[in-house]
């Protein structure tokens, strides 16, 4: 699997000082939106035997065990828009949210 991690987020990760990013799913918890959507944490994951783990340039990506891909390519970019949901200053390409 490739993981492409555009450079607006190489540098903020940087900028925080931070290692890690745990890509996750689930439901929020408003009802406009009654279906998964996909959730990014700087931090390590609760239960890391949750996820798949990949490492690449001094990162630590975690990958939500059960996530299914459109093909073999992730991309992390900075979220265009605002949400008002923690954890969506990212969009992340590639998962399939079913």
């Amino acid at each position: 699997m490739n993981i492409i991690i555009s450079k607006e987020v190489e540098n903020f990760l940087r900028a925080c000082g931070k290692r890690n990013i745990t890509i996750y799913s689930e439901i929020p918890s408003s009802c406009w939106s009654p279906r998964p959507e996909i959730f990014v944490s700087l931090e390590e994951p609760e239960v890391p035997s949750n996820y798949k783990l990949y490492n690449m340039d001094n990162l630590n990506i975690y990958l939500y065990s059960e996530a299914k891909l459109e093909n073999d390519t992730i991309t992390i970019d900075m979220s265009e828009r605002v949400s008002d949901l923690a954890n969506k200053e990212f969009d992340i390409h590639g998962l399939i949210l079913e």
